[in-house]
Parts: C-alpha cells; sequence; structure tokens
C-alpha cells in the first residue's frame, strides 16, 4: 500500500483493525462466523435499513444510517456503511444509543 492509499483508507475511516478489535460480538451480531468477517469485512448487505441515535454525557448528539452498533465490555463501537467504523469509551454507561427503522 502506498502513502496515498493508507490516507486514503484512513480518512475514510473503514479501518480494519477496529473491526478486528470487535470480530466476536460482531459475528454474532450478525450471526456468521468470524473467519469469514475477518476474511471479507463487512458488506453492503449487512448494514440495516436504519438510523442510530447516540448521545453522549456532554449532551452531544450524533445521528447515523446505515449503521450498526456494538456494546462490548467498556466500549460502544458503531460500523456504518458510508461514514467509517468509530468505537468510544464508556465505563460508566453513560452513552445511549437508540435505533430508528427507515
Amino acid at each position: 500500500m502506498n502513502d496515498s492509499d493508507y490516507i486514503r483508507k484512513y480518512l475514510r475511516g473503514h479501518d480494519h483493525t477496529l473491526l478486528l478489535q470487535f470480530i466476536e460480538p460482531l459475528a454474532e451480531k450478525l450471526k456468521c462466523s468470524m473467519a469469514s468477517l475477518r476474511e471479507a469485512g463487512l458488506q453492503a448487505t449487512d448494514f440495516p435499513s436504519n438510523r442510530l441515535h447516540i448521545k453522549f454525557e456532554d449532551g452531544t448528539e450524533l445521528s447515523l444510517r446505515w449503521a450498526i452498533h456494538i456494546e462490548y465490555e467498556d466500549h460502544v463501537a458503531v460500523f456504518t456503511e458510508h461514514c467509517g467504523y468509530y468505537a468510544w469509551y464508556d465505563k460508566y454507561g453513560s452513552i445511549k444509543v437508540t435505533e430508528e427503522t427507515l
């Protein structure tokens, strides 16, 4: 991978490393094997027609479509089809996620 490919991947936010950190609960949620998820990654068909509403402890709110969320150990992870993958440390359960089907 050359430098521009790396930068493009980083800016796009679909970091395979983050997917691997949450592969066990993600595979369970998607009802697929960890091996297939590790090999193929997330596919467009994995993302539901939904909107996630995320509210943080300070009142900041975030809304994302076509997204999957995982609450695992002390983290909340969100994987979106178009807007990247994210994870937040949430030791005290202060991040609230609600899902709306579209």
